[in-house]
């Protein structure tokens, strides 16, 4: 993607935004980026890893959703969970092992995601629905199909 001017000639491009019904879908890592939170409630602005998961369900319904680790203490769980779902750090790990996270490596990797929805109103007062992961768990597959 790029920026565009007021007056360049560009083509109509539909919103595919889709909200995947709640429960546990195979991913594979389709992109990653270095971000920034602006921090909100104990979360301390800092960087983070934002992660793009494409998610296909049996059914074929698939969706890209954001998976966001916030480089803070208190969520090393998380980061090292996600980590260990998608196979980049041993699962046996022990708790407490100092390790160097792959974040580029990440990219191509499969895992699975238990995928929950999250209500909220936006700027303009309507509901909206969007997807979050609640947790990222080892992949079940080993043929991946169209993933």
């Amino acid at each position: 993607m790029s920026a565009f001017g007021w007056d360049d000639e560009v083509e109509t491009v539909d919103s595919s935004f889709t909200v995947l019904p709640e429960g546990e879908y195979e991913f594979v890592v389709k992109a990653f980026e270095r971000g920034r939170t602006k921090g909100g409630g104990k979360l301390k602005p800092c960087d983070q890893a934002i992660y793009t998961l494409h998610m296909l369900n049996p059914g074929g319904l698939s969706a890209d959703i954001n998976h966001y680790l916030p480089l803070d203490d208190s969520l090393l769980w998380k980061i090292t969970q996600f980590f260990k779902g998608i196979g980049l750090i041993a699962q046996d790990t022990p708790e407490g092992t100092k390790v160097r996270y792959p974040w580029e490596n990440a990219v191509g990797c499969r895992g699975r995601a238990e995928v929950g929805i999250r209500k909220w109103t936006g700027d303009d007062g309507k509901e909206r629905e969007s997807n979050d992961i609640a947790r990222i768990m080892p992949s079940t597959q080993q043929d991946y199909g169209s993933l």
